[in-house]
């Protein structure tokens, strides 16, 4: 399989040149083995505006990944996979921005028990969005392990922890989930988390000044669904969240509550086309909820 997508962008009040963005995908995809290899280029001056937002201009990116699956045939495992993805990013003063490779693998049962374990090295790297200039990070390692049960049951779960490298620190997270479904047609997901991140070197926008700042976040999300018909169906959406965060600076320091819920209406009106009308309250992470009204119409060609 070969594909790739190119995108210009041009402001009719700014001169520009590099404005122009490219992706080259090259695989090859068997049963048991997967393999792909892909190109990256966005100019210095390429600006979706509000199509989309892109954080990394200026940067070419390589990355490449392989995937291998095995089968059993016993009474207890299914089958087992493992994967690789190196990666190397510069920008254009060839500056490293993200290179580094990543590994994985994971085993299922009989009775859909699935078990994914990963580990990440990340080379020392400049990021050029922290800071008035940018700023170096050393390498790292990061990993971690997920765990789940047979969703297929009217009762099921999940759990997850992991700890990666965050700035010159870390950050752990835990997550659990529940997922309850009494009928074929309505189901309750409840998935409380916390993550938890010590205290790393991060430019303080409202002292101007580098200060060392850790947080925790505790959150507990739950999602109701009902099935109208095959192709339409309801969803509630909600989540309760509390985020303590510290500066040196005390002032900049805060504690805040959200608590934000949303109703999402979809309707597939032709094979792979969608209708979605959402009405509610919506928040990203640490941000405080918004109220909002959207809708999107997609058709499948």
């Amino acid at each position: 399989m070969f594909k790739g997508k190119l995108g210009l962008t041009w402001n009719r009040f700014q001169e520009q040149s590099e404005n122009l963005a490219f992706r080259v995908d090259g695989g090859y995809f068997r049963e048991h083995f997967d393999m792909n290899f892909r190109m990256e280029r966005i100019g210095e001056d390429f600006n979706p505006s509000y199509m989309g937002y892109v954080q990394g201009n200026g940067t070419t990116s390589y990355s490449a990944y392989s995937s291998v699956s095995l089968d059993f045939d016993s009474g207890t495992l299914d089958d087992m996979w493992f994967g690789i993805n190196p990666r190397y990013s510069i920008d254009s003063c060839d500056r490293n921005t993200g290179s580094g490779v990543n590994l994985w693998a994971g085993i299922s049962t009989i009775s859909r028990y699935h078990l994914n374990c990963w580990s990440d090295y990340n080379d020392r790297w400049f990021d050029p969005y922290e800071g008035p200039s940018g700023r170096w990070y050393n390498s790292g390692f990061s990993g971690g392990l997920s765990l789940s049960t047979d969703f297929r049951k009217p009762l099921a779960g999940w759990v997850s922890a992991n700890r990666s490298t965050y700035l010159d620190s870390q950050m752990k997270r835990f997550s659990l989930g529940l997922k309850i479904k009494p009928t074929s047609v309505l189901s309750f997901d409840v998935g409380p988390s916390l993550r938890i991140q010590e205290a790393a070197t991060r430019y303080n926008w409202s002292e101007e000044l580098w200060e060392k700042t850790n947080s925790d976040w505790k959150s507990l999300s739950i999602t109701a669904s009902y099935m109208i018909t095959p192709l339409m169906r309801i969803r509630l959406n909600g989540q309760l969240s509390r985020l303590e965060r510290t500066w040196e600076t005390e002032s900049s320091s805060c504690i805040s509550d959200n608590i934000w819920v949303n109703l999402l209406y979809s309707w597939e009106y032709l094979p792979g086309s969608w209708f979605h009308f959402l009405i509610g309250e919506v928040s990203e992470d640490e941000e405080d909820p918004e109220f909002t009204v959207y809708a999107k119409v997609s058709r499948f060609f």
